[in-house]
């Protein structure tokens, strides 16, 4: 049974990926490719939150396992459109591990973010730490709602080390 940490709140949660928010912020957790359905409920997540806080602007952090394989064509449109939800300002990439692999993932990410993703402040990260302090920093982030970043960061490292059992941490 999956434990979530405090601040987090699941969404859903299967196989390949785990939809959590905390505050004004969607968490996806990619463990493997998503399905084209998987990713309209990132889509109806995101019109949940602007109904719960209708004045604000929104922020998306995707984590991605560095074997995670592409979404295919249809999910991988699907992911452009959900990027450009007209409430997102903000969207960080975290691809987890360190590495040939790694690295190279997070160029093709860092390519895919410049060519589909030009009106969203998107930046990508080797590890959550590192975007959290990022996220924190977007002048839409309401200081007085979202979690302290080190208990956001520690949170979601406690969760992918209950989702990913037998990787070095993250």
């Amino acid at each position: 049974m999956l434990e979530l940490p405090h601040p987090l709140q699941v969404h859903y949660h299967s196989d390949t990926t785990l939809l959590c928010s905390a505050a004004q912020t969607l968490i996806v957790i990619a463990l493997g490719p998503p399905p084209d359905a998987e990713v309209a409920l990132a889509d109806q997540c995101l019109d949940a939150m602007c109904q719960r806080w209708p004045s604000h602007s929104l922020s998306i952090m995707l984590c991605l396992h560095p074997r995670t394989r592409p979404p295919d064509g249809a999910a991988r449109q699907r992911v452009t459109q959900v990027l450009k939800h007209p409430k997102l300002r903000h969207c960080c990439w975290v691809v987890l591990g360190s590495g040939f692999l790694a690295a190279t993932i997070r160029s093709v990410v860092t390519s895919y973010v410049l060519a589909t993703t030009q009106t969203l402040n998107s930046k990508v990260f080797q590890n959550v730490p590192s975007a959290v302090a990022w996220l924190r920093q977007q002048p839409s982030q309401d200081p007085h709602m979202a979690p302290p970043p080190e208990m956001l960061a520690t949170s979601l490292n406690q969760l992918l080390a209950q989702l990913l059992p037998h990787e070095p941490p993250p």
